[in-house]
């Protein structure tokens, strides 16, 4: 017999044949279990949040994308629409090439439309009366209009001609990924054939068909937002179920999008789980409501159980380790014990066992009473942790618990709302649905985790808020806006202007039983940019005007020492330094006129001198 066997032999020798010997594999065997059972319940915990992360990432990013395309083609449809030019084009087409003024009309509306827009690739106006066509497209030299005859009808004759003629939009979006024919000349840029027929207003003959094919360059930079990682396939389709993008055509040809999409659509979540070619899959799509245009991602469940598993794997790998160096620990410490030691063995059998509450009797001053003191020691201090850890894993539980709750419950509200608005159009009450979705709007705004808003999106808030407020107050409120027309982009602190308004309502309004204006006014200034609240209420005196002065200029710190006075305020100047340093200013003023508050926010955000905005009246 080899001599490392033997080694190993005598290493594990019979189980009964010394105690430390047994309570190495007690305790190798425990760790193991513990390590086993730790990574089962870590895996299934992370495998689970990684798909519910996944899915409410992934829907909301879907259908914010998918708004974008909506948004797209509603664009799309704005652009082709002749707009106040409709009885001039109407005219010129009935002309077509027969008057010369009517020619050259129609040849700068073309030209004008195809330069209206950087992903047109070619566009045609079809003169049914005519059998011609004016074109224009990139590939031409010097991209200049031409007069095409069709005098045997070929365009007459296509499919999206006779659909598009029968359908109540007069118009046709015709996806050229499936290779359908078009009858015009196409780039192999083009992705779609977007048809719109211009028809006279009494007798709704049609008189002409533009046709415009665009390039994917606008629809690939909305989808672009959809990041797809390898593996992830993405298709989106009209209300027909035509596909207008796909990822990958060799993935999709293989699977049924007819039913896939049905059931989609049919989804209450629209999350399914389907199996192609051997895996299994995670179809999420979003479908807008009013357009039927459908936007759907493929993922397969490895890529989403890749954390988890990785996250499985290096705790295995770790537990593993901290088995074999504890197992050898303790082999080595055993072979060092002695026989005088057992009575110490039994009480460390018994504290491994989970008893805490042994105690070694500690005689005299050798080696094997320190060791003793230190075992004494040791079965405190662990029993301290352990009580320390259990309440601390209590804490961290209620604190997660908070969270949830604090993260669910503005959405519920936001949700209820909407239902609330909803019944109330129902039921015919359409000012409290005005009201309830001024509060829905108020809601989500609020719970929004910018710190920094555009101004313009501040001033939409405060139309809600005030909306709210009038319903409150009826004729006692009265708001103007004075915003100058070059500030809508600019970025302030989030509910800052809120802050201003709340303080006019409180103070102004509620104080007094005669109508109050409120001017909500904006402006560029040397430093920034000024915007300024002031009520038409009762004002301050000089003495109050001072002490509030004087709360608004001290530090943060001081805050608890001034109570719940001007609270509103103190925290807007606090959140202004904190941001803008000195260069952001905080400034009131009043008398028997009102009282108005102004902030100046730094021009880019950066600190300025000390100097305040100009008052203007």
């Amino acid at each position: 017999m080899p001599d490392w066997m033997n080694r190993i032999r005598r290493l594990a020798g019979k189980p009964s044949e010394r105690l430390v010997r047994k309570l190495i594999l007690l305790f190798a065997g425990l760790a193991m279990l513990i390590v086993l059972l730790l990574t089962f319940i870590s895996y299934k915990m992370i495998e689970r949040q990684s798909v519910e992360s996944f899915v409410a990432g992934s829907k909301s990013n879907l259908m914010l994308v998918n708004k974008n395309i909506v948004r797209y083609f509603a664009e799309i449809d704005q652009m082709s629409t002749p707009g106040l030019q409709y009885d001039a084009l109407i005219q010129a087409a009935e002309c077509g090439t027969c008057d010369y003024t009517a020619q050259i009309f129609l040849e700068n509306y073309v030209r004008s439309m195809f330069h209206s827009r950087n992903d047109i690739e070619s566009l045609f106006f079809y003169l049914p009366s005519h059998n011609q066509y004016y074109a224009i497209s990139k590939g031409e030299p010097g991209r200049t209009v031409r007069i095409v005859s069709d005098e045997e009808g070929r365009i007459a004759r296509q499919k999206w001609m006779a659909m598009v003629l029968d359908r109540d939009t007069n118009r046709l979006i015709q996806t050229l990924l499936l290779d359908e024919s078009v009858g015009y000349a196409r780039t192999k840029d083009s992705y779609i054939a977007y048809h719109r027929v211009i028809r006279t207003l009494l007798e709704r003959e049609p008189m002409a068909v533009l046709t415009i094919l665009f390039s994917p360059g606008g629809r690939d930079e909305i989808l672009r937002d959809v990041a797809l990682a390898q593996g992830e396939q993405l298709l989106l389709a009209d209300a027909e179920g035509r596909p207008f993008y796909w990822s990958d055509p060799a993935f999709f040809e293989q699977a049924p999008l007819t039913e896939w999409l049905a059931d989609i659509r049919a989804d209450e979540d629209g999350v399914l789980d389907r199996v192609l070619g051997g895996e299994r899959y995670m179809v999420i799509g979003d479908m807008d409501q009013t357009t039927g245009w459908t936007l759907v991602k493929w993922t397969p469940y490895r890529l989403i159980y890749a954390s988890a598993q990785k996250t499985r794997n290096v705790s295995i790998l770790l537990g593993s380790v901290f088995v074999l160096f504890a197992l050898l620990a303790v082999s080595l410490m055993s072979n060092a014990i002695t026989r005088p030691l057992k009575a110490l063995t039994r009480k460390m059998e018994a504290f491994s066992r989970g008893n805490f509450n042994v105690m070694v009797e500690v005689r005299g001053q050798d080696e094997i009473a320190l060791l003793s003191r230190q075992f004494n020691r040791m079965v405190r201090q662990i029993e301290e942790l352990i009580n320390e850890r259990y309440r601390m894993q209590l804490a961290e539980k209620n604190a997660v618990l908070k969270a949830l709750e604090a993260e669910l419950n503005p959405h519920f509200m936001y949700n209820a709302l909407q239902t609330i608005s909803t019944n109330a159009l129902k039921k015919g009450v359409p000012e409290v649905a005005d009201m309830v979705d001024a509060l829905a709007g108020t809601l989500r705004y609020s719970i929004s985790r910018r710190d920094r808003v555009l101004l313009r999106e501040e001033i939409q808030h405060i139309e809600r808020y005030l909306a709210i407020q009038k319903a409150r107050f009826g004729g006692r409120l009265q708001v103007r806006f004075e915003l100058d027309d070059r500030l809508p982009d600019v970025e302030i602190p989030k509910l800052s202007v809120q802050t201003l308004v709340e303080n006019a309502v409180k103070h102004g309004v509620e104080k007094t039983s005669v109508p109050v204006l409120i001017r909500i006014r904006a402006w560029p200034d040397k430093l920034g940019t000024v915007i300024a609240v002031h009520d038409s209420g009762p004002g301050m005196d000089g003495e109050q005007l001072e002490l509030l002065r004087e709360r608004l200029a001290r530090d943060w710190d001081d805050r608890e020492q001034q109570g719940n006075a001007s609270i509103g305020l103190s925290n807007l100047a606090a959140r202004l330094k904190l941001l803008y340093g000195d260069a952001a200013r905080l400034m009131i003023d009043s008398d028997e006129l009102g009282t108005e508050v102004r902030i100046l926010i730094p021009r880019g955000g950066n600190d300025g001198n000390d100097s305040g905005a100009d008052h203007r009246g």
